[in-house]
Parts: C-alpha cells; structure tokens; sequence
C-alpha cells in the first residue's frame, strides 16, 4: 500500500504537536497550580500554540543536523522513521519553549559562523587582489630598459610579445608597458595581445583603475 509521503508527514507533526502540547499543558498545570477557568483556559492554548509550532520546526532541526528521517521510502510502505520522527515531535512539543529556544540559538549561530566565513573569504579575495594589483604594471608613457631577450633580430613580433612575460617584476602587464619594453608600436603591439588572447596562450583583467591588463595562461 502507498502512502502520500507529505501528508504522512505533516499529520505526524500536527497530531504530535497536539498530544504534546496537551501534554505540556497537565504538566505546567500541575506545577504552577492554576485553580482558574480563565487561567486554566490561556494555559491550554498556549501550550497547544507552542506545541505545535515546536513540531512543524523539527524538520529545520533535522536539517541542520544532515538527518535523513524526513526523506521518502524507497518503496513508498510505512516506514519506521515515521515512528521516530513521531516521537521526537512529540519531545520536542512537550519541551516547545525549550527547544525553539533552542533551536533559535543554534539558527543564530549558525549564520553568525556563515557571516564570518564569509568576511574571511572577502578579506582573503581583497587580500589576493592586493597582491596582484602589486604584480600589476601601470599604463605609462615612459621607456623601459630593453630586455636581452629582444636583441635577438629574427624574433617575430609575436614571439617578442610573448618573451616580454618573462619580466618576472609584474604578473600582469599592460600594452603600453610591452609597448615601451619592446621600442614597438603600440597599435601592433595591441593586435598582437588581441591574437594571442584569441589563441589562449594569454589571459586579460581589469584593474581598479579600468586599465585592461595582460598574463601569460595559466600564471
């Protein structure tokens, strides 16, 4: 026989919520005495509130311990978790005040945690950042030293591109920077990076600044 997982479920945590609510009812009844229709009458509805709300908050609690009990059988019978899942709606009724305390707390500190992963995350990005905006050349007019690598007459200007990566001050550099290294124009120098980015063998970025910069794939 099969069985409508969702509605199983939710009839387990109402049904639990009800009798252990009633239940946490004769229990503060009997410690606090009440004598008074009226006050007796408040009692009820607030531990049958309590109860309920307490149940239909288990499966948050399940989930924030990985549990697997809420999760639909197999072959769709009456399963034993059912049982369980019943009995611990029913605890948690009975102890609602508790538990949603509780459960609050756990909730809480669990996104105060996320929070501060998460500002680590961000101060380990803007740190990493930091560094490459370090390893990164400005785009300037003046004329850098040219490199013993360049002297070499039968370079294409696509290899001297390329071996002007090698300066191993900056990770990313910009046209106008290989421009000066190389003593090129920088309009050939530009379609030699536009080429080798389509090829793959360099990558781009943006610095603070909007400066469109250049490395080598894979630095």
């Amino acid at each position: 026989m099969h069985y409508n997982h969702y509605v199983i479920l939710m009839l387990i945590m109402l049904g639990s919520g009800l009798l252990g609510g009633l239940s946490n009812y004769f229990i503060l009844s009997a410690e606090e005495g009440a004598s008074v229709t009226s006050g007796k009458g408040f009692l009820m509805r607030k531990s049958l509130i309590l109860g309920i709300t307490a149940s239909f908050m288990v499966p948050l609690f399940l989930t924030t311990i990985s549990s697997d009990i809420l999760a639909r059988p197999e072959d769709g019978t009456f399963d034993k978790n059912y049982l369980v899942l019943a009995g611990f709606c029913l605890l948690t009724a009975i102890m609602s005040k508790r538990f949603i305390e509780g459960l609050y707390e756990k909730v809480m500190k669990a996104e105060a945690n996320a929070n501060r992963a998460m500002d680590k995350a961000t101060e380990a990005i803007e740190k990493l950042e930091a560094v490459e905006e370090s390893l990164s050349e400005e785009e300037h007019d003046g004329v850098a030293a040219l490199s013993a690598v360049f002297k070499a007459k039968d370079l294409t200007d696509e290899d001297k591109v390329l071996s002007s990566f090698t300066n191993r001050k900056y990770l990313y550099r910009s046209g106008s920077g290989i421009a000066s290294e190389l003593k090129l124009d920088r309009i050939i120098v530009k379609d030699t990076l536009s080429a080798l980015v389509e090829e793959g063998k360099i990558r781009t970025k943006f610095n603070k600044r909007g400066h469109l910069l250049y490395a080598l794939t894979g630095s």
